[in-house]
């Protein structure tokens, strides 16, 4: 079930990431990122897997890493909102 590609008719197409109550709701993360628990009569197919289906190997990846510099850049962004920059790290 959890990794099961499902139709929503309001939200579209999404994953089920978890299952509550006994499999009657589904948190679902959907193509544009929302999450919604949500009763899975509510989905196009809704109805429950066998119980032996294999869960597929293209579950939710992280994204990369940020570079260096831009984590940098991004650190000094905020303390500089915060007036809290250390005067290291600016160019002299």
């Amino acid at each position: 079930m959890i990794g099961q590609q499902v139709e929503h008719p309001q939200f579209g197409a999404g994953q089920v990431v978890a299952i509550y109550r006994n499999g009657a709701e589904w948190l679902v993360r959907f193509e544009n990122g929302l999450r919604f628990r949500r009763p899975r009569t509510e989905f196009e197919n809704g109805r429950a897997p066998a119980p032996h289906s294999p869960i597929p190997h293209s579950l939710y990846q992280p994204p990369p890493p940020m570079p260096p510099d831009q984590r940098e850049a991004r650190h000094l962004i905020e303390a500089l909102r915060l007036g809290i920059a250390p005067p290291s790290m600016f160019r002299s």
